[in-house]
């Protein structure tokens, strides 16, 4: 195992994840975070993959993609790129940046979208009972993280 790895893979454990490392499955990263990461052999140069699980279901999906869909979802007419932004876009990904890293990023991201549903929610509720003179779209409409 790359030096670099294992020591991520301690620093995970000791900040409450729990991970397994199997390198028979393409040297992947499993953890409980719903976060799967395909470690390429030039890590940390070159950027881990990472997946994340699907809630409800069994899929994995491409992290940087649902990022780009969340952007056509939440802001899109919006100048700032949510997967632009991103750490798992090819352009930001450093050697100094970690799978830990991504991993709160991933947090922060699923904390702002679910953020986002709730306004959107309480927007529709306050249209249904007509009070007009309260307007929530300032909150809507700022930009992510």
């Amino acid at each position: 195992m790359h030096k670099r790895v294992e020591k991520e893979l301690k620093l995970l454990h000791k900040r409450g994840y729990s991970v397994h490392f199997d390198p028979k499955e393409g040297t992947s990263l499993l953890s409980t975070q719903k976060c799967r990461f395909d470690i390429p052999s030039q890590y940390p140069f070159k950027m881990p993959r990472m997946l994340v699980k699907m809630p409800r279901s069994d899929t994995w999906v491409d992290y940087h993609s649902m990022l780009c869909i969340m952007h056509r979802t939440f802001v899109p007419k919006s100048t700032y790129c949510i997967c632009c932004n991103s750490l798992s876009c090819v352009d930001n990904w450093a050697a100094t940046h970690s799978m830990i890293d991504l991993i709160l990023e991933y947090e922060d991201v699923i904390k702002w979208a679910q953020t986002k549903l709730c306004l959107r929610w309480i927007n529709r509720k306050l249209e249904q009972c007509n009070l007009g003179d309260i307007d929530i779209g300032p909150w809507l409409s700022k930009d992510p993280i």
